[in-house]
């Protein structure tokens, strides 16, 4: 096949044949290829191991029930949340990875995309979360349970594709990447937690965690959900030895959203950590606004990609404040390491996403 001059070299430099490889013979060419930098195989290697790794399961603890379709479930509420702080059925979220135009992480995506993961049939997901999807939240404790039960899950099956996706590179590659024993540590780690989870869905009793419910006043523009395995608590003391592997970690969950005229704020362990995390719990009970919107966007920014922004907000927001967040959400995402000196998780870190703006005009289309 004749090649043009302004087509993409067949060496698979990128670069067009005329700037790279006009006038080499085939022979020329074909010793290229062999040649090409392994790095380009296994960026290539990644992104096949990444789609390969895909799950397609239920997590609901009665399988019996299951209809036979995997869907794609919505951690962030489709219809109450991201239709909301939507535009034009879009909505901003952190996307680490390469792009064409550059690095900018923080992209447009349709709200149909946004916040998903293959983690539970149709029936499930529409039977489970009912209380929280159609009726109006009112700290229930079931409510309370389903929002945070909601946030666990989506990491949960996150880090079960992760494990496969090393398992795909070992095969494909020889390697292992460098946060696999992580991985499979952080697995084993939420399965004792989901033991609990399962437990109180078959049970129907939802008194298995000990939570937090801050209320603010007027609606926020984004919406978040994630975890944290707390290092040091309040008073400055270890909770979690990381650099001991058999060392019990003990997980934070949280979910910020709009609802109405107001904001809603869950933070919540499972009972059974309590006295590790007590140290938080009697932060709780004198913590200022202030300090619990501190804490919030400093978990958001340091812990999830589980972040949806209104886009006309996201654009409007103070520059120096989005560029602070930008560059911490990039280091903790490229440098995910915990402290190994207590810092304080209620001091201002220099940006605040409750003080997003609102949209000129938020808008309800058909999601993209």
């Amino acid at each position: 096949m004749k090649v043009g001059r302004n087509d993409p070299c067949p060496c698979g430099s990128g670069r067009k044949y005329k700037k790279c490889c006009w006038g080499l013979s085939d022979e020329q060419i074909n010793e290229k290829l062999k040649s090409r930098p392994r790095a380009q195989d296994m960026i290539e290697e990644f992104d096949k191991a990444s789609k390969g790794s895909k799950i397609m399961q239920c997590l609901h603890p009665n399988h019996d029930e299951c209809s036979e379709a995997i869907i794609k479930a919505h951690s962030i509420q489709k219809n109450k949340i991201l239709k909301k702080i939507s535009k034009n059925g879009l909505v901003i979220n952190p996307l680490v990875k390469k792009f064409k135009d550059g690095f900018n992480p923080f992209q447009k995506q349709g709200c149909k995309i946004v916040s998903t993961f293959s983690g539970f049939c149709g029936y499930h997901d529409k039977t489970l979360f009912q209380p929280i999807e159609d009726k109006p939240f009112t700290a229930t404790e079931e409510q309370i349970f389903l929002h945070i039960y909601r946030a666990f899950a989506y990491q949960y099956h996150k880090k079960l594709e992760m494990h496969k996706m090393n398992d795909v590179l070992d095969k494909r590659l020889a390697i292992k990447l460098a946060n696999a024993s992580g991985v499979d540590l952080a697995i084993s780690d939420f399965d004792k937690d989901k033991r609990v989870f399962d437990n109180a869905i078959i049970t129907k009793d939802y008194s298995c965690l000990e939570s937090f419910v801050w209320e603010f006043d007027g609606p926020i523009y984004f919406s978040a959900s994630g975890f944290d395995t707390p290092t040091f608590g309040p008073d400055k003391k270890k909770i979690t030895d990381l650099g001991n592997p058999n060392s019990t970690v003990h997980h934070l969950y949280f979910s910020v959203f709009p609802e109405e005229e107001k904001t809603y704020a869950l933070v919540a362990w499972l009972k059974e950590d309590s006295e590790k995390l007590k140290a938080f719990r009697r932060k709780f009970s004198t913590i200022t606004e202030n300090e619990k919107k501190n804490f919030l966007n400093t978990l958001i920014c340091e812990t999830t990609d589980n972040l949806a922004v209104n886009p006309d907000s996201w654009e409007n927001w103070d520059p120096v404040q989005k560029d602070i967040f930008e560059n911490q959400y990039l280091f903790s995402s490229v440098f995910p390491l915990r402290s190994l000196e207590p810092v304080d998780p209620f001091a201002d870190p220099g940006f605040d996403l409750f003080s997003l703006k609102p949209p000129a005009d938020t808008s309800e289309e058909d999601f993209i």
